[in-house]
């Protein structure tokens, strides 16, 4: 579709993935901060947070994402900002070219089918590219808590906790406090 007129539909989509990894990117930087999530201002959804790109730098440089993760979710991030901030930005093959990263959006073509035309291509590519991206942050998430409880289990042992009361208490409490983030 390469008209004028803007296509709503895929705006909404790329908007909405864009929500989902943001969500969980807040998540894991508040758990790896030991942050409140209603106190943090920087992993909020106030005018004065971090940037999605400074988000998934700030993952990187803590070695949280690899080279590789970091740039499919840069490719993301680039998709998301044409489609949000771009007006003339009303199809994927606009996008594509505007970006000019064809190559590493086409290794996401994990259907081999020959696609109607470049549009349906990209956009199949496209999704396969959020799928890949919520896997990667999911991860990401997966190894925080791990850290997290490993962290946890050394802080009870070190606390002599004298009964198995006192344990199960302890750990009953620091369930609610990281069911809370999520």
């Amino acid at each position: 579709m390469m008209s004028d007129e803007l296509d709503m539909d895929v705006r909404l989509d790329v908007l909405n993935s864009a929500l989902i990894l943001e969500r969980d990117i807040n998540n894991i930087l508040i758990e790896l901060f030991n942050l409140s999530k209603d106190e943090t201002k920087v992993f909020s959804y106030s005018s004065n947070n971090f940037s999605f790109q400074q988000k998934i730098l700030l993952l990187k440089d803590l070695k949280h994402l690899s080279s590789s993760d970091y740039s499919s979710l840069d490719l993301f991030m680039q998709f998301r900002n044409q489609f949000m901030h771009n007006y003339y930005a009303n199809s994927f093959e606009y996008v594509v070219k505007v970006i000019n990263r064809k190559n590493e959006l086409l290794k996401f073509n994990k259907n081999a089918s020959i696609h109607n035309s470049d549009e349906l291509l990209y956009f199949s590519c496209f999704k396969n590219l959020v799928i890949h991206n919520i896997t990667i942050v999911h991860n990401v998430f997966k190894k925080v808590y791990k850290d997290k409880i490993a962290e946890i289990k050394i802080n009870l042992s070190e606390a002599n906790l004298r009964t198995e009361n006192e344990y199960l208490k302890k750990i009953e409490q620091i369930f609610f406090e990281t069911i809370k983030i999520l």
